[in-house]
């Protein structure tokens, strides 16, 4: 990890919280705190931070201009009012703006960080859950049609399976992306749960990748929880395929039975 790397890791930095156990947060603040100019950057980051987090948290200003507000719409001058009611709703914009800014640069920052610890992950069944269960992502193609998703990977040079397991085909298709994970391409293909909550397929080309990310491949077919999700997998002749639900309460071993 190099100092550029460190930064960006801290600005999602909570102090105060379970941050601490992180192992790449502590990494980045050793790192960050080993010169004069690193503390002083890493402490003018909680600043601001920390002046965003007020301005979220404080609501008496948006409620006094709110009375306001009321008041002067109450008021039978009209061209009074609206001139008073810019008055008073130019501060809400800009508090409004403040907020606006503040959760936009927190969730950035939070994404940044946690496509860097994707990328991290070395194991194919952790780093796909954790994706899952920890990652901003948009579907690349959105369809209920297997087929059609199937050609819109096969255009992506995705990998893509001809057999899907009976009861995950009676599933709701959402869509699919193709993810980069560690220079390799994993498709990922969503479908509706009986919940109507999220399933994820993950599948990736065994013939490109390093047996050391998959572990035992007997182990797969094993039901496991990774960062609180369900998983199951299973291997075909070049693939491997993997399960992982979206919520805590989402079941998805029944799906190869």
């Amino acid at each position: 990890m190099n100092i550029e790397e460190a930064k960006t890791v801290l600005s999602a930095y909570r102090p105060n919280h379970a941050d601490e156990n992180d192992p790449l947060i502590n990494e980045a603040l050793t790192l960050i705190t080993s010169t004069p100019e690193g503390e002083e950057w890493l402490n003018k980051n909680l600043e601001r931070d920390e002046i965003i987090r007020s301005a979220i948290l404080r609501d008496d200003i948006a409620e006094t201009h709110r009375q306001n507000l009321l008041k002067e719409i109450s008021d039978k001058n009209n061209s009074q009012k609206n001139q008073n009611i810019i008055s008073y709703a130019w501060p809400i914009l800009k508090i409004a703006a403040v907020l606006i800014l503040g959760f936009t640069s927190y969730f950035i920052t939070k994404g940044i960080y946690a496509n860097y610890r994707f990328q991290e992950i070395n194991d194919y069944r952790n780093a796909m859950a954790f994706y899952a269960a920890d990652v901003y992502f948009r579907l690349d193609f959105l369809s209920e049609k297997l087929p059609e998703i199937d050609q819109h990977l096969v255009s992506k040079k995705s990998p893509i399976l001809n057999e899907i397991p009976n009861r995950l085909a009676e599933k709701l298709p959402l869509g699919c992306k193709t993810l980069d994970w560690q220079g390799q391409k994993v498709t990922l293909i969503c479908f509706h749960s009986d919940e109507d909550k999220i399933i994820h397929l993950y599948l990736i080309d065994k013939s490109t990748t390093s047996e050391n990310s998959f572990g035992e491949l007997g182990e797969l077919a094993k039901q496991s929880r990774q960062h609180g999700l369900e998983t199951i997998g299973w291997t075909t002749d070049n693939l491997v395929c993997l399960l992982v639900g979206s919520e805590p309460d989402v079941k998805v071993a029944h799906l190869l039975g």
